[in-house]
């Protein structure tokens, strides 16, 4: 078989001034020439930037220059020592290098091109971390390229981002970037994750192109346009149909025919491949540059010429026009002299110049202001990468990694947030281009970071079934919820009220009616023995509603009087009161007549330990959770604590279940649930959301039926 060749054609945005360009899409085609080794055969990249002007291009050219010195300059040498190395592995299974997954391969002259371009991919990695380190971050997760290597019949291609390279063969289209896509975010140094190979047959083509290309023309129409045409006519064609759609600046592409020599000859008369031809697509920045960039053939050819022709005008110029350029300076001068004396026309004199001024500090301010924004839209890049870096510590496991990252990502973007150029900022990201599903605000990237964090803390969403309503008790101000003795109580805060649903029968019945005497309840908690529920008012004082015989009776503390609390717990018969102002815990012993004085439960400084706690639940080991986290006691002091994020930051109820093993906690202003692993040292292990966001009061654990239920507005779910 005939040595094969390339014929390709590259489709290009117009040039355009750098300031001007909000992203940055190119793409470039290397063939050796005469003299260097033509089996390292061609190189084929495409790129896309999505992200300020300077660095976009910077990017590129990193990567195109990075790309073909380390390919095409790699000393034999060290080529034939990997080759020996690829070799010894050749019956391995792929191995997953630091940066880059290989595939040892098993013919000498494929693994020669195969260790250049796996070398070649190591380098770019390599050179765009160095970038980033230097605080080059704004194109991190905004990069999308192909780069391609094609030797005799082989072709090594690696991908990033959203770019995607087709192999188009009789009629049937292949995507050779499928497996590379869609992997999720990667550090700067593995930017090129994998590489493939595949063999190329004559008469093959190949698209390489930026994901703007094929939101904008199909798959099935660009297989139709490359196999029914040249690559020359096919980008042109491409062009037509784009030229005029927002996003054509986006589109970079390389149109490549696979060919022999002898079907070369026979198409064009000729034994070589001809140069690479390059079609514009979008709009020039101006008319004249549209005109530049179409005669730019025809002005090369003339240059000389024309440079030694202007060169004789230039010289005659001078000589005619200098004595008249003398004559005319010497008359403006006497002018403005005269100009200057007149009254009237030194004022309007004066004025110009203030205008003049006032439009020179208007240009320095918009400069100033301009390079303002852009440090504010760097920060702001800073921040999506470290979202970035976040998701991909996600996906390796490292969730407490994950959190750092997006904690410090999330709190710029609230300082950001905060800065009177706020406004200026959300603007500039609304326009600038960036990925699909890519924030393109401050609010959006906020909101990501949400999703995130709730990824890592194992929010579930779960639709909640109702198990009750209160419309039969209409008016109360069902408040509270408690579960004992295969009954769930229900307590009015306004008037302490207490209704009973039994699960049994589905029904509501009423334990005791507008109890006089009793005031506004303030926390409530089933009896440890499951014969009741007890009451904590606001007077303050504790009521005890006693399942058999439905009474309500108000406890008696013997000496002294009971505290004034926001929580109250249960166990083995005690009684539990968080102090209101958080500053201890107070524990009342059961005794035949009602329940002993309160003693202080903590061996120490209370308010300290508890910090602005507002729930209390105990097993026999007591827990208080608030905005400070959840903590532990045992014997009066804090065995554990846990940091819990802020969807649970106000954490209104708290229950024990499994055991002591697991606790249910609920915040009510978030309406999330979260359950927490204190088998050993705590572990939030999943949030729980409801679909619709009912507002939640609390939730138990009913271990008859194994099933949470929760308290909301008028029902039970």
């Amino acid at each position: 078989m005939s040595q094969l060749l390339t014929r390709t054609a590259r489709l290009l945005p117009y040039a355009k001034r750098t300031k001007a360009l909000p992203s940055f899409a190119t793409a470039y085609n290397y063939e050796p020439e005469p003299g260097e080794p033509l089996e390292l055969g061609n190189l084929f990249i495409v790129i896309e930037v999505l992200t300020a002007a300077k660095q976009a291009e910077e990017v590129a050219d990193l990567i195109i220059k990075s790309v073909g010195e380390a390919y095409y300059n790699l000393p034999f040498e060290e080529v034939e020592e990997e080759v020996k190395g690829h070799e010894s592995e050749a019956n391995e299974d792929n191995k997953e290098d630091e940066e880059v997954k290989t595939k040892p391969l098993a013919e000498p002259k494929i693994i020669d091109s195969y260790v250049r371009f796996e070398r070649a991919v190591r380098a770019v990695n390599h050179q765009l971390s160095d970038y980033t380190n230097q605080g080059n971050a704004g194109w991190v997760g905004r990069l999308s390229a192909v780069v391609a290597v094609q030797t005799g019949d082989q072709l090594h291609i690696t991908q990033t981002g959203s770019a995607s390279g087709y192999l188009f063969r009789h009629s049937t289209a292949s995507h050779m970037t499928e497996e590379m896509t869609g992997r999720g975010p990667h550090r700067p140094a593995s930017t090129f994750v994998s590489i493939s190979t595949g063999q190329l047959e004559p008469q093959d083509r190949l698209l390489l192109a930026t994901p703007a290309l094929f939101h904008q023309i199909s798959k099935d129409h660009l297989q139709t346009l490359i196999d029914d045409s040249s690559p020359q006519v096919a980008v042109s064609k491409m062009s037509e149909l784009i030229n005029d759609t927002p996003n054509a600046d986006r589109v970079a592409a390389l149109v490549i025919e696979v060919t022999t020599a002898d079907q070369l000859a026979q198409q064009r008369g000729a034994d070589n491949p001809g140069e690479l031809e390059t079609v514009n697509v979008g709009q020039p920045e101006s008319p004249l540059a549209g005109m530049k960039e179409a005669a730019a053939p025809a002005m090369a050819k003339g240059l000389k010429q024309a440079r030694q022709l202007g060169g004789r005008a230039l010289h005659q110029a001078r000589h005619n026009l200098l004595p008249k350029v003398r004559e005319f300076s010497a008359k403006g001068f006497h002018s403005a002299r005269s100009v200057a004396k007149n009254p009237k026309h030194r004022t309007k004199l004066f004025a110009a110049g203030g205008i003049v001024v006032l439009l020179i500090g208007w240009v320095v301010y918009a400069n100033v202001n301009t390079g303002a924004l852009d440090k504010l839209v760097k920060r702001y890049d800073n921040d999506f990468t470290q979202v970035q870096t976040a998701k991909e510590l996600l996906l390796a496991g490292n969730k407490s990694g994950a959190r750092q990252a997006l904690e410090t990502a999330s709190q710029d973007l609230n300082n950001l947030g905060l800065l009177p150029q706020a406004k200026l900022l959300e603007g500039r990201l609304q326009k600038r281009a960036h990925p699909e599903e890519d924030p393109a605000s401050i609010t959006q990237l906020k909101a990501q970071i949400a999703s995130l964090v709730d990824q890592i803390d194992g929010l579930v969403n779960v639709a909640p079934q109702d198990l009750a309503d209160f419309d039969s008790i209409k008016g109360a101000k069902i408040s509270f919820m408690d579960i004992g003795g295969g009954k769930i109580f229900l307590t009015d805060s306004s008037n302490g009220a207490v209704y009973i649903y039994d699960e049994a029968s589905n029904q509501l019945v009423t334990g005791v009616a507008s109890p006089g005497g009793v005031g506004k309840v303030v926390a409530t908690t089933a009896s440890s023995s499951g014969d009741g529920v007890y009451l904590l008012t606001d007077e303050p004082a504790v009521w005890f509603f006693k399942l058999d015989g439905n009474q309500l009776s108000k406890q008696t503390v013997s000496p002294g009087n009971w505290e004034k609390g926001r929580a109250i717990a249960s166990y083995n018969g005690n009684v539990y009161i968080l102090a209101s102002d958080s500053s201890q815990i107070y524990r009342h012993i059961k005794t035949v007549g009602g329940f002993g004085p309160g003693g202080n439960y903590l061996s120490s400084d209370g308010g300290a330990l508890l910090a602005n706690s507002s729930t209390l639940t105990v097993d026999g080991q007591v827990y208080a959770a608030g905005p400070s986290g959840l903590k532990r006691f045992n014997s009066g002091k804090l065995d554990k604590g846990l940091t819990l994020p802020d969807p649970l930051g106000h954490v209104t109820s708290a229950d024990s279940f499994n055991a002591g093993d697991s606790l249910l906690l609920t915040d009510s202003q978030s309406g999330r649930i979260g359950v927490v692993d204190a088998s050993g040292a705590m572990a939030l292990t999943k949030q729980i959301k409801l679909t619709g966001n009912p507002k939640l009061y609390s939730t138990r654990y009913d271990s008859k039926s194994r099933q949470v239920i929760g308290l909301t507005d008028g029902k039970l779910i």
